[in-house]
């Protein structure tokens, strides 16, 4: 769920290829750190706000997304590409079309699975410039997780900048508790900062495979 002012959302997501670089170690959830999910969440929203002005009839497009990472040794490197069909929406003045997206990014993992503790630090960046309600955005950010499996918890926090537009910092933080054997995970996340298009809150039940 997330809240903004007195509106509160709620949202469900499946980790997909596009999360390639958040899946740095088996069933470790690395946002680069504490900020993937919720800057694809962020974006997300804010597309679905701007298509809520619009005075249009209700419309379904379909869209791709895709990702690749690479493994040598403790090193994991990821891309992703996200709406690659460019799904428009409405018509004339008031259309509205999600430009092509691309991420890339790099994780370092310190510890073998089955490891009292697993640390990974990561970076990653855009690759394109991207319209949010608050202006042109294109993010910088870095992180730091640790993974304790035997206590089935996770903690990580992060940084990240606007590089595009008027800019602004965010910081986040997060946890994960795995619920059961089978990699059922509850997550919470929260972004702060100057940079509005980051901020907000989300929490969510994933099962990893």
């Amino acid at each position: 769920m997330r809240k903004r002012g007195n509106i509160s959302r709620y949202t469900a997501e499946e980790l997909a290829a596009k999360e390639a670089v958040s899946l740095v170690d088996n069933n470790a959830f690395s946002t680069a750190i504490a900020s993937l999910a919720i800057h694809d969440l962020e974006r997300l929203l804010d597309a679905f706000d701007a298509a809520a002005a619009l005075d249009v009839s209700l419309e379904t497009k379909a869209d791709l997304d895709v990702g690749a990472m690479a493994v040598w040794g403790p090193l994991r490197l990821g891309v992703s590409a996200k709406h690659l069909g460019k799904p428009g929406f409405g018509s004339g003045a008031g259309r509205l079309e999600l430009e092509r997206q691309a991420r890339a990014g790099l994780a370092w993992v310190v510890g073998q699975p089955g490891a009292a503790t697993v640390l990974t630090a990561a970076l990653d960046a855009d690759l394109t410039r991207t319209p949010t309600a608050f202006g042109d955005a294109r993010h910088v950010a870095a992180g730091l997780e640790a993974s304790m499996p035997r206590s089935r918890l996770a903690l990580r926090g992060g940084v990240s900048t606007n590089t595009a537009g008027q800019g602004g910092t965010s910081a986040s933080a997060g946890i994960s508790l795995r619920l059961t054997k089978e990699a059922v995970y509850l997550d919470g996340a929260t972004t702060f900062g100057s940079d509005r298009s980051r901020r907000g809150w989300a929490v969510g039940l994933r099962l990893t495979i």
